[in-house]
């Protein structure tokens, strides 16, 4: 607590006391004022939340305030929204360039990159805990290689794992486990079952997890057997040991020589055939967003690259085409689209609703209308790099996922695919 208060009178030391340039409203800096007030009012991290929604509104009415962001970007930052933080941050940046603190921010930007690459979130410990079915431990029951990516702060965990006699692999039924924090704790059981579906050992365990690092995972778990070939004596054991990534990420390489890999599918909304060592994806409604994805276990603990070769062939040149990755479901992952007439973004969907990380702009590197472009997301540090032909556009904080990768498309196209691939240095 006593960290917590020194942190929150050290963000009150630094924020912008400004007036508004020329133009500004009275009602942004209304926001702006009771966004102060609210961070000196604030006794903990979480009450900063009235804060970044008062800096944020000032943002909004005067979006060409410099200080309103800084602001927001510092307030974000105490509030361990790191990726915001550094958007806010970098707006400040591109607002005022030659601002004499411009130095200063820049080095913040970097060092609040490196708290989001290590500082274990409730939103890291959801990605970490949701690729925990690549990673290995000697002593481990085998409970984490069903664990699945669910929603933004959720997993799925066992609730039961069935061993049938004369089968190498179990039935097993899931349930949703929410994340708000770097510790867990849940409950499975395990039932060993003879060739009449007869359970004849059981075991109810319980499981404390503790992601200590992007690479390290603690657990704890407390196993109750029961022989009931022996007439139902019961043994508690317990066993304690770290999760860590398999030493194999090999990466991923869709090179679309096959039809095989689950991309190929048609319906009336919408097409994917793999011919000629292509991908031909087409979305047919107007009004829709359309994807295909499948399952990719990116060590997201290691810096990578996920590239794509994507030409526009026809349809709404004002739309974007791109490849996504960490996709949970159809409302969660994130996308780096261009489109035909020369604009590109970097977007978030959350729950369904759409954010801008780097908002739509224009970039002289697209190659427009019906031509070919390259595109790349390369993680480096705490830093996520977006890359168009090869040329860097822009950067944001990474954020870390799991889930899968895969193409997304935006109303009436069709486009043609090269290869998607993830490397790593």
């Amino acid at each position: 607590m006593g960290r917590n208060l020194a942190m929150l009178f050290l963000i009150t030391a630094v924020l912008m006391f400004s007036i508004p340039a020329l133009g500004q409203s009275d009602e942004a800096r209304r926001h702006f004022d009771r966004g102060m007030a609210a961070v000196e009012l604030a006794k903990a991290p979480e009450d900063l939340q009235i804060a970044i929604n008062e800096f944020k509104q000032a943002t909004i009415l005067a979006p060409d305030w410099p200080d309103a962001f800084f602001n927001l970007g510092k307030v974000q930052e105490a509030a361990e929204k790191f990726a915001d933080a550094i958007a806010s941050l970098q707006r400040y940046l591109e607002l005022a360039p030659n601002a004499p603190d411009a130095d200063a921010v820049r080095s913040m930007i970097n060092k609040i990159a490196y708290k989001a690459e290590n500082v274990i979130t409730a939103a890291k410990a959801v990605a970490i805990l949701g690729q925990l079915s690549t990673w290995s431990a000697k002593e481990s029951p085998g409970f984490h290689k069903y664990f699945r990516p669910k929603g933004p702060n959720s997993i799925e965990v066992p609730s039961s794992i069935l061993w049938k006699q004369g089968r190498t692999e179990p039935d097993v039924f899931h349930r949703e486990l929410k994340v708000d924090g770097p510790k867990v704790t849940f409950r499975y059981a395990t039932v060993l079952m003879d060739k009449k579906n007869v359970g004849n050992i059981t075991t109810d365990y319980e499981v404390e997890l503790e992601v200590v690092s992007p690479t390290r995972v603690k657990v704890k778990a407390v196993g109750l057997w029961k022989y009931w070939a022996l007439g139902g004596d019961t043994v508690t054991r317990t066993s304690e040991f770290e999760l860590v990534p398999s030493s194999d990420s090999t990466g991923f390489d869709e090179q679309f020589e096959k039809k095989v890999g689950g991309w190929e599918f048609r319906n009336p909304d919408g097409s994917a055939e793999i011919a000629n060592g292509k991908l031909f994806f087409e979305h047919r409604k107007v009004g829709t967003n359309f994807n295909i994805s499948k399952m990719a276990a990116i060590a997201t603990y290691r810096d990578f690259t996920i590239e794509s070769q994507i030409k526009f062939i026809s349809g709404d040149e004002g739309n974007f085409y791109g490849f996504m990755w960490g996709r949970r479901d159809a409302n969660n992952f994130y996308y780096f689209g261009v489109t035909a007439n020369g604009n590109y973004a970097y977007r978030k969907l959350i729950n369904g609703a759409w954010s801008e990380v780097i908002s739509y702009r224009p970039s002289p590197f697209i190659k427009t209308h019906s031509n070919s472009n390259k595109l790349a997301v390369k993680k480096r540090g705490g830093l996520l790099e977006i890359y168009i032909n090869d040329q860097m556009v822009g950067t944001a904080a990474f954020e870390d996922f799991s889930g899968g990768i895969g193409f997304h498309l935006n109303h009436t196209m069709k486009v043609v695919v090269d290869y998607l691939k993830v490397t790593y240095p």
